[in-house]
């Protein structure tokens, strides 16, 4: 009998870091332009739902808001 590699339902919302580093790369590159609309500030508040790797979590923060970046997936964060 052939293994069963079908992913339980737990595993189909967690994201693998691996697999998102090496084919998900485009997805910061999308998320520039929310960047320019945010327009963060120094003391600015910003909550990141879905930060993913963080990228735009690090951008956003190197413009000088306090940012709190939350992913389902504990191995992204």
């Amino acid at each position: 009998m052939a293994p069963n590699n079908t992913p339980s339902p737990a595993d189909r919302q967690t994201w693998n870091p691996e697999r998102y580093a090496r084919n998900a790369g485009f997805v910061a590159e999308l998320g520039e332009p929310v960047l320019d609309l945010l327009a963060p500030v120094s003391g600015e508040q910003i909550l990141d739902l879905g930060c993913g790797d963080g990228v735009l979590t690090e951008k956003i923060a190197a413009a000088g808001a306090d940012v709190t970046g939350v992913d389902a997936s504990p191995q992204q964060v």
